[in-house]
Parts: C-alpha cells; structure tokens; sequence
C-alpha cells in the first residue's frame, strides 16, 4: 500500500515536471503563455497533493512572476520594436527564409556554389535590410530571454518549496 502510494505520488511529480518544462519552452515561442503553463501545473500539483507544501508567499511569488513575465515580455517586445517599419512577422520569416535559402542551394550546389548563388538571388533583397531584421531579432530575443527567466525562477522556486 505505501508503495502504491510514493509510485503515485511519483508520476504526479513527472507529469507535472513535464508540464512544467512544457511551460518554460513556451516561454521562448511567441504566443504561448508558457508562464501559465507552469502556474497551472503548479496548481495542478496543488490540488492533487490537497496544497499541503504550499504557503501563501509562494503562491503570490509565483502569480507575481507570471503576471510580470507576461505583461513585462510583451512591453519589451513591444518597446524595442515598435520605432522600425518592418514587422516582427516579416522580421522572422525573413531570417528564418534566408537560413533555409543558404541550406536548400548548399545541399543543391555545394557549398561554395550555393553560397555564391544564394548571394547573387537573395542577397540583394534581403542585405539592406539586415541592419532593421536584426535589431528586431534582438528585441524579440530579449523578450523572451526575459521571460525565459522568469520561467526558471519559477521552477526553482517550485523545486525548492514545493517538491
């Protein structure tokens, strides 16, 4: 019976330590609020457990830090790149077409040849631009690293306090 219980109690803390690192991968895709994630798994924990490691503190902590990585993400996201004419659609894509574009003609034509072809097609589009997709990029990075952050200091807070 005990043992049926800590084997339980086990793969509780796995499915929740998946949906946990779920949630912090979430933290550095747009769109998913990988922040909840691992709040609601957290409080999925809670409720199976009957919340009996919890403290009040540390539910506001972790609240706390999922409404500033959220709402904080998105300022940054929206401060850093809101001054430029390109979007961050277009800014992605771009960067993302153009890794992909070298790759396809280098499997096609060697790496030299492909390099040099993909520079004569592409490069005179994409080149001018180089200077606004990077500062983009490098916002967007910064928002999600922050997030990311906050995301890890969740998890540790969990690990310490809570498992």
């Amino acid at each position: 019976m005990v043992v049926a219980y800590w084997q339980r109690k086990s793969r509780v803390k796995f499915i929740i330590a998946v949906l946990m690192f779920v949630g912090l991968i979430g933290t550095v895709i747009p769109r998913i609020p990988g922040t909840v994630i691992i709040v609601s798994a957290v409080l999925l924990y809670g409720i199976t457990e009957s919340f009996a490691n919890f403290e009040l503190w540390l539910i506001a902590s972790l609240i706390s830090l999922t409404v500033l990585a959220e709402t904080g993400g998105r300022w940054i996201r929206i401060r850093l790149t809101q001054r430029y004419p390109l979007s961050r659609k277009f800014s992605v894509n771009a960067f993302a077409g153009n890794i992909a574009g070298i790759v396809v003609t280098d499997v096609l034509f060697g790496r030299t040849g492909g390099f040099i072809l993909w520079q004569l097609i592409a490069g005179k589009i994409f080149y001018p631009r180089w200077d606004m997709v990077s500062t983009i990029l490098s916002g967007l990075i910064t928002a999600a690293a922050f997030r990311f952050f906050c995301g890890i200091m969740m998890i540790i807070l969990v690990v310490i306090y809570i498992f």
